[in-house]
């Protein structure tokens, strides 16, 4: 009790909560390090034998582990988290109960959900104008773009979508 009082006393409500938030990430990083790595090692192990094979399933592989796809995509699911990150803790600010935090939680996540439709529905052309202009709304920036990487949007668009979450982030 005498160390929380003394960090409340000292440290101002945006340095904790930003504390929390690195926190929460690193711990979740090192997790997706571990993980990560793991599976590619593995994804290059099948892609050698499949290649030596002359499996069709080399190609595939080869598409996935392309660094302009992984690099975007690595960066994109990093702000997302940020910023999803900052919204929760926000509305977590807000609340006294943990009931309170679940019916506030309960609009964000239908947001969440909306991009996981319209990347179904836009299957046939994931580059559709309709896909382009929904990636730019900061909360499905994330999901879209990742859905859209394969197709080459400009590097501009790339660009500028990461600036508008990071813009979200920090006004959250």
């Amino acid at each position: 009790n005498k160390i929380l009082e003394v960090l409340l006393a000292s440290a101002r409500f945006h340095e904790i909560l930003i504390g929390k938030l690195a926190g929460v990430a690193a711990v979740s990083a090192t997790l997706l390090v571990f993980w990560g790595l793991l599976s590619i090692g593995g994804l290059f192990g099948v892609q050698a034998v499949a290649s030596s094979a002359d499996l069709p399933i080399a190609e595939i592989i080869a598409a996935i582990l392309d660094p302009g796809l992984l690099l975007p995509a690595l960066g994109y699911f990093i702000m997302g988290y940020l910023m999803f990150g900052t919204v929760f803790l926000a509305i977590g600010s807000l609340c006294d109960t943990l009931q309170e935090a679940q019916s506030l939680m309960s609009p964000i996540f239908l947001v969440m959900m909306i991009p996981l439709f319209i990347i179904v529905s836009s299957f046939d052309a994931p580059d559709s104008n309709f896909v382009q202009y929904a990636s730019w709304v900061p909360f499905w920036t994330p999901f879209l773009m990742m859905a859209r990487l394969p197709t080459d949007p400009p590097v501009i668009e790339l660009i500028t979508t990461t600036l508008l979450m990071i813009g979200t982030a920090v006004a959250v």
